[in-house]
């Protein structure tokens, strides 16, 4: 409640207002039971269901009150075409030889099995490869496994070989005369693609061959004997000069006496 004035305490009208506002005060007492029972009687209560009154029916599946769930369906993922794309493995072959004998030292009349390793540590199969093993002359070939073709001095087989695996050959020979001043036996490896000149890859292996023995009834370097004659026959040539010159003058003195 507001009061727009104020009253001082102790005059007549302060009286006179409390009066007015302790009868307004009262009335609003009064009136309040017959306000909260109106309110009541606007306000329905709760239907209460009756033996015959059939109750709220539960819904089932496909009610109009019931939310059906709604299939997901997955969406392939899209690349973004700024962003590149992972750059895959490229396919390549990758080739390694290698030959071998077993031998350091060889010597004529011995009998040699090279063993030849091709492996490929690639992604991918080799092209058709031609494999080679040289040849030099004085060896002679006994057997190849598997059997290779002999030409122009060089044993050949062909081959491809897969991704991740090994090729083996083998070849027997026999050393026979080898041409002079030969020190040392080498054979020669090399894969080269059929279609290329040049090879991918070469492997050798060399082996010591004996020191010939100086026969001692000759003299180890011959061109010194005619060294050693032309030295004597230019002394000779020499000696005999002076030899005439000498008997010059002894005939020239006689004569003057």
């Amino acid at each position: 409640m507001c009061f727009p004035f104020v009253l001082r305490r102790g005059s007549g009208g302060f009286a006179f207002a409390w009066r007015v506002a302790g009868a307004g005060v009262a009335a609003a007492v009064a009136l309040l039971p017959a306000g909260v029972a109106a309110a009541r009687a606007s306000t329905p209560g709760p239907a209460t269901p009756g033996p015959s009154t059939p109750g709220p029916a539960a819904p089932g599946p496909g009610a109009p009150g019931q939310a059906t769930p709604h299939p997901v369906t997955p969406h392939p993922v899209t690349p973004h075409p700024d962003r590149p794309e992972p750059d895959k493995p490229k396919k390549a072959y990758a080739l390694r030889i290698g030959i071998e004998n077993g031998r350091r030292d060889v010597g004529p009349g011995d009998r040699l099995t090279y063993t030849i390793k091709v492996s490929n540590s690639g992604n991918a199969d080799s092209p058709p490869l031609l494999l080679t093993q040289t040849l030099i002359p004085g060896l002679r070939l006994i057997s190849s496994a598997p059997k290779g073709k002999v030409t122009d001095g060089r044993l050949t087989w062909s081959r491809v070989v897969p991704a991740g695996g090994t090729g083996q050959f083998s070849t027997t020979v026999q050393v026979g005369r080898l041409p002079s001043g030969t020190q040392r036996l080498a054979a020669v490896a090399c894969a080269t693609a059929k279609k290329g000149k040049r090879p991918i890859v070469c492997a050798a292996d060399s082996d010591r061959l004996p020191v010939p023995a100086v026969d001692g009834s000759r003299w180890p370097w011959p061109g010194l004997w005619y060294a050693g004659a032309g030295v004597v026959a230019a002394l000779a040539a020499l000696l005999g000069v002076l030899a005439r010159r000498r008997t010059l003058r002894r005939r020239q003195w006689t004569a003057r006496l």
